[in-house]
């Protein structure tokens, strides 16, 4: 005869559920410990930058940061940028630094170069006679403005149409104070003027009328 089981009188005890300080705490262990395992790989940092400073093969323009980090064996982006922040020397953010602004230089030349190409102006119809590419000059406009914008944002100073201009400015309440003397007694000088011009404009008139 099969023996009944009896029910246990105690309840099972759920889990405690982590709370979200317990839960973030963890997530950054984790990925502290993710980042312990992508050790710097000088090799590979040296290759990012050789291939960033070469030529597409097949368009012959210059690469992006992503086109190159897309290529096989290479580092994520959240990788190299890591890489050049622990670079205490940085020597890798002019390194890095150097070979962008050699990208902005041949962004500048490609802009000036499409402003110039006609070659795709005019196409030759199914009837061997020439017409006028429509989509040519928009096609090259829409190339040169966004190269135009990316330079902007990149390198301000050198192909930005304002000249950032970094100066240290004196806040201290000694120099506001200073500042506000010193429009003070502009005004002053101005309405001393202004009073002096109004007596002269007065003289005028008044020898007008004795004549």
């Amino acid at each position: 005869m099969a023996e009944k089981k009896v029910p246990s009188s105690k309840k099972s005890v759920k889990p405690r559920k982590q709370s979200l300080k317990d839960q973030i705490t963890d997530c950054v262990g984790e990925i502290k410990k993710r980042r312990a395992q992508q050790s710097f790989n000088p090799e590979l940092m040296l290759n990012v930058f050789e291939e960033l400073g070469k030529s597409d093969p097949e368009t012959g323009r210059f690469r992006t940061l992503s086109e190159v980090l897309r290529l096989p064996g290479m580092p994520s982006r959240a990788t190299f940028y890591r890489w050049l922040d622990s670079d205490e020397s940085g020597e890798l953010r002019k390194e890095y630094a150097f070979i962008m602004q050699s990208n902005y230089d041949e962004m500048h030349d490609e802009r000036i170069r499409i402003a110039y190409d006609a070659s795709t102006d005019i196409v030759i119809k199914g009837d061997g006679t020439p017409d006028y590419n429509m989509f040519s000059v928009p096609r090259s406009k829409l190339i040169v403005n966004t190269l135009d914008w990316t330079l902007e944002r990149l390198a301000p100073n050198q192909y930005g149409k304002y000249i950032q201009i970094d100066a240290d400015v004196d806040a201290s309440p000694e120099a506001l104070e200073a500042l506000a003397a010193m429009g003070e007694e502009k005004r002053k000088i101005s309405a001393a003027k202004a009073r002096e011009h109004a007596n002269h404009v007065k003289e005028k008139l008044v020898a007008i009328e004795e004549k």
